[in-house]
Protein backbone atom coordinates (compact mmCIF):
# COMPACT_ATOMS: atom_id res chain seq x y z
CA UNK A 1 0.00 0.00 0.00
CA UNK A 2 2.85 2.21 0.82
CA UNK A 3 4.10 2.06 -3.37
CA UNK A 4 0.09 2.48 -3.81
CA UNK A 5 0.58 5.80 -2.04
CA UNK A 6 3.44 7.07 -3.34
CA UNK A 7 2.31 6.55 -6.69
CA UNK A 8 -0.56 8.26 -6.14
CA UNK A 9 1.00 11.32 -4.63
CA UNK A 10 3.59 11.59 -8.01
CA UNK A 11 6.35 9.99 -5.99
CA UNK A 12 8.41 7.89 -8.82
CA UNK A 13 11.72 7.70 -7.33
CA UNK A 14 11.39 5.85 -4.12
CA UNK A 15 14.53 3.52 -2.67
CA UNK A 16 13.05 0.78 -0.87
CA UNK A 17 15.39 -0.47 2.02
CA UNK A 18 14.59 -4.54 2.94
CA UNK A 19 16.67 -6.50 5.36
CA UNK A 20 14.71 -9.79 3.52
CA UNK A 21 17.67 -10.15 0.85
CA UNK A 22 15.96 -12.93 -1.15
CA UNK A 23 12.57 -10.52 -1.79
CA UNK A 24 15.04 -7.71 -2.90
CA UNK A 25 16.37 -10.40 -5.13
CA UNK A 26 12.96 -11.35 -6.35
CA UNK A 27 12.04 -8.26 -7.60
CA UNK A 28 15.51 -6.78 -8.87
CA UNK A 29 15.91 -9.89 -11.01
CA UNK A 30 13.71 -11.31 -13.69
CA UNK A 31 9.79 -12.11 -13.49
CA UNK A 32 8.87 -14.81 -11.70
CA UNK A 33 6.21 -17.24 -13.19
CA UNK A 34 6.37 -20.04 -9.82
CA UNK A 35 5.93 -18.28 -6.63
CA UNK A 36 3.48 -17.95 -4.38
CA UNK A 37 3.29 -13.74 -4.44
CA UNK A 38 4.76 -13.96 -8.37
CA UNK A 39 1.60 -11.33 -8.96
CA UNK A 40 2.43 -9.40 -6.62
CA UNK A 41 6.23 -9.13 -6.98
CA UNK A 42 5.24 -8.08 -10.53
CA UNK A 43 2.86 -5.86 -9.70
CA UNK A 44 5.66 -4.17 -7.48
CA UNK A 45 8.08 -3.96 -10.47
CA UNK A 46 5.35 -2.71 -12.42
CA UNK A 47 4.06 0.17 -10.07
CA UNK A 48 7.60 3.26 -10.04
CA UNK A 49 10.80 3.20 -10.49
CA UNK A 50 12.24 1.84 -7.27
CA UNK A 51 15.43 1.43 -5.99
CA UNK A 52 15.73 -1.95 -3.87
CA UNK A 53 17.90 -2.31 -1.57
CA UNK A 54 19.46 -5.12 0.79
CA UNK A 55 20.26 -3.91 4.12
CA UNK A 56 20.82 -5.44 7.72
CA UNK A 57 17.93 -4.25 10.08
CA UNK A 58 20.46 -2.67 12.30
CA UNK A 59 22.28 -1.10 9.71
CA UNK A 60 18.85 1.17 9.16
CA UNK A 61 17.24 2.53 12.65
CA UNK A 62 14.77 3.84 10.10
CA UNK A 63 13.67 0.87 8.26
CA UNK A 64 13.51 -0.83 11.90
CA UNK A 65 11.36 1.60 13.68
CA UNK A 66 8.78 1.55 10.67
CA UNK A 67 8.70 -2.15 10.69
CA UNK A 68 8.41 -2.29 14.39
CA UNK A 69 5.25 0.38 14.46
CA UNK A 70 4.21 -0.90 10.98
CA UNK A 71 3.32 -4.44 13.22
CA UNK A 72 1.95 -2.95 15.91
CA UNK A 73 -0.60 -0.89 14.64
CA UNK A 74 -4.28 -2.01 13.74
CA UNK A 75 -5.28 0.20 11.06
CA UNK A 76 -5.22 -0.67 7.50
CA UNK A 77 -3.16 1.86 5.91
CA UNK A 78 -1.95 4.23 8.91
CA UNK A 79 -0.09 7.64 7.92
CA UNK A 80 1.83 9.48 9.83
CA UNK A 81 3.96 12.65 10.07
CA UNK A 82 7.92 12.42 9.52
CA UNK A 83 9.90 11.96 13.39
CA UNK A 84 11.51 14.47 14.58
CA UNK A 85 14.78 12.12 14.77
CA UNK A 86 14.49 10.89 11.10
CA UNK A 87 13.53 13.67 9.18
CA UNK A 88 17.05 15.05 8.09
CA UNK A 89 17.89 11.70 7.04
CA UNK A 90 14.92 11.38 5.08
CA UNK A 91 16.08 14.89 3.18
CA UNK A 92 18.88 13.32 1.27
Amino acid sequence: MGLQLAQTLNIVDVVCYSDSLHYVNLINGPSVVYHAYATLIQDIKDLIRLSKLHTLREGNRCADFLAKLGASVDSTLPIHATPLWIASSLKG
